[in-house]
């Protein structure tokens, strides 16, 4: 059901609610996008309201609130401007870290460090929320951006991130990140074609790379590379041996590059499982629809469970996309590790 939709100033402060059926996604560790359209003979069809820079609030009955950045492209149309905005994760790529300054600690440390740089410099509005600090310390030098280190720490240490909008008691707006172990959680949702599910054309498609061994090699400047290997004996003897070379930044110590390259193998090292859901809200359906909740789905006719044709299998929601104007949600899944 479409909900409210209010415009805040880059400061946090509210500035004005609007009407627009919104389109607007979610991605796990990703940047979402909305896109809305306004008639240029609204009284809201003005540049304190659509400034660049400004933030897009949008509350629903049963999805999570969404919050967004309004940015390029702006597009105008005859007698409507179309209006984008991104979720504000993006703006710190638009933070600069201190060039060869020095971060060291757990992923979880470094993720809080560089937010406050990236806030130092700006603020963004983001503020650190529930981090994990668990993990495998390690140093490494900065040189890019702020968005930059943290999408590499993340992606290193196969973490998750969560963004949430939050409106204090004075009405202005905060966006929390948290930074998870692993984000989301198992669910009793089940997803069948025909009940809260559109019928597809294409039910399930197996894709990706097959990987099952990594010799990881650290990139570390200055000083003597570290090489490991990690292999799945498991996956090798299924699908024979699969294996690279993969240059591991941020690290030389044996025991991280270890652990990275167990969880990069741990997710290639069975096909991915492509499936193009779009729900419908029956039921509690939306309810349970949240960045890295785990649903179970039932593919009929399609997939081998063993050697049999067909199979039930859990899925981690990784991204969503939900039309306001049907009330249709596009789930975008991944495998669960």
């Amino acid at each position: 059901m479409p909900g409210l939709k209010t415009i805040y100033s880059k400061d946090g402060t509210p500035i004005t609610d609007i009407k627009a059926s919104v389109i607007r996604s979610s991605l796990l560790n990703e940047v979402g996008e909305a896109v809305f359209f306004m008639s240029t003979a609204s009284t809201k069809c003005r540049r304190e309201v659509l400034e660049y820079g400004n933030f897009l609030y949008i509350q629903n009955d049963s999805l999570p609130d969404w919050v967004g950045v309004i940015d390029t492209p702006r597009v105008w149309h005859h007698g409507y401007v179309e209006v984008h905005a991104f979720e504000p994760q993006f703006l710190l790529a638009y933070r600069l870290a201190p060039l060869n300054g020095i971060i060291e600690g757990t992923p979880g440390e470094k993720f809080t460090d560089l937010l406050a740089v990236a806030n130092g410099r700006e603020d963004t509005l983001i503020r650190a929320g529930n981090v994990f600090t668990g993990g495998i310390s390690s140093q490494e030098t900065m040189t890019g951006s702020v968005g930059e280190h943290i999408k590499k720490i993340r992606e290193n240490a196969k973490h998750d991130w969560i963004l949430t909008p939050n409106i204090d008691a004075a009405g202005r707006l905060t966006i929390i990140m948290d930074w998870l172990e692993k984000a989301g959680v198992l669910t009793d949702l089940e997803l069948s074609q025909g009940q809260n599910i559109l019928y597809g054309d294409t039910p399930l498609e197996e894709s990706g790379e097959l990987i099952n061994s990594i010799q990881a090699v650290s990139d570390v400047t200055g000083g003597t590379q570290t090489v490991t290997t990690y292999q799945d004996d498991t996956a090798r003897s299924t699908n024979g041996l699969r294996e690279v070379r993969q240059s591991l930044s941020g690290t030389s110590e044996v025991t991280a590059l270890t652990s990275n390259t167990k969880q990069i193998i741990d997710l290639q090292k069975s096909a991915s499982l492509s499936t193009p859901l779009t729900a419908v809200n029956v039921g509690s359906t939306f309810a349970n629809i949240r960045i890295g909740n785990i649903v179970k789905y039932k593919y009929t006719d399609v997939g081998f469970d063993g050697d049999v044709l067909g199979m039930t299998q859990f899925v981690r929601i990784e991204g969503y996309r939900f039309d306001e104007s049907n009330g249709t949600c596009e789930l975008f899944t991944g495998k669960v590790v």
